[in-house]
């Protein structure tokens, strides 16, 4: 992974969409060149589902499964996020802009004509996973910084970090919540989570089908717009906020995931 420039870092992690003035101009140049902050730019709905769909299309699931597994032994949330993403994208369908009682299109949330932050998205993706409405820019935009960025090599310990990860999981008892397991995450030994990023790599989990309810399935058996989901347990996105210690990890979506990784991919509950 290549080093970081920690300064531009800070900046992008302090940036407030809200409130860009508090972002010095000094500060927005810095990170601007270190290509973590970007001016904001102007995009349809058609525009962002084909960007969304070429940037998909264009993007090897090896590649997003490799590096979440070294972002999950790295400590490097933007390395984890692209598997959120490309989960998400699974059936995201081709479409015209669905407009009804709402401004934006209820397939994907997006508007037919709307300002882009893509500093704002890519501090989501500095986070770990896709965050607050899964519009079509911001799932282009966590794909596209991936496939400018190098497959990163994977390491036994990441390997059996997340066999780790998994076995914590699975020894939940029925009634845990995501809010207890998050807590139980951040104790286990050889990973370093904040409280946000904890959050992150679990809805990560949920989106990718590995952490779901049989009601309530992973992106990668179905397509939920982002306007109109259950809203169960709303601090945690779908399906994460229906799941609960009962439900286990789907298996299924293991190997879907991690076929080239074979400790994970034939992973069993102890």
């Amino acid at each position: 992974m290549k080093a970081l420039d920690k300064k531009a870092l800070k900046t992008l992690l302090k940036f407030n969409v809200l409130h860009p003035e508090h972002t010095s101009a000094e500060d927005f140049a810095h990170a601007k060149a270190a290509g973590l902050l970007f001016d904001d730019a102007g995009i349809t709905h058609d525009e962002a589902v084909a960007w969304a769909r070429a940037e998909f299309a264009a993007t090897e699931k090896a590649g997003v499964v490799r590096n979440f597994l070294a972002g999950l032994g790295q400590n490097a949330p933007h390395l984890r996020a692209a598997l959120s993403a490309f989960a998400i994208m699974t059936h995201f369908p081709d479409h015209a802009c669905a407009l009804t009682d709402w401004p934006f299109c209820w397939i994907c949330g997006a508007y037919p004509t709307q300002s882009f932050s893509r500093s704002f998205a890519n501090r989501g993706r500095w986070m770990g996973a896709v965050t607050g409405l899964r519009q079509p820019q911001t799932l282009a935009f966590y794909l596209r910084q991936h496939n400018r960025e190098d497959v990163e090599e994977v390491r036994g310990g990441d390997i059996d970090l997340l066999c780790a990860l998994l076995d914590l999981i699975a020894a939940s008892p029925a009634g845990e919540t995501p809010t207890k397991l998050a807590k139980k995450v951040r104790a286990l030994p050889g990973i370093t989570l904040s409280v946000p990023h904890a959050q992150r790599l679990l809805e990560t989990l949920g989106h990718a089908g590995i952490l779901q309810s049989p009601a309530h399935p992973g992106f990668i058996y179905q397509n939920m717009t982002c306007c109109f989901e259950p809203c169960k347990n709303s601090d945690w996105s779908y399906p994460l906020n229906f799941w609960t210690g009962k439900d286990g990890i789907n298996t299924d979506a293991l190997k879907f995931w991690f076929a080239d990784f074979p400790m994970i991919a034939g992973w069993k509950p102890k």
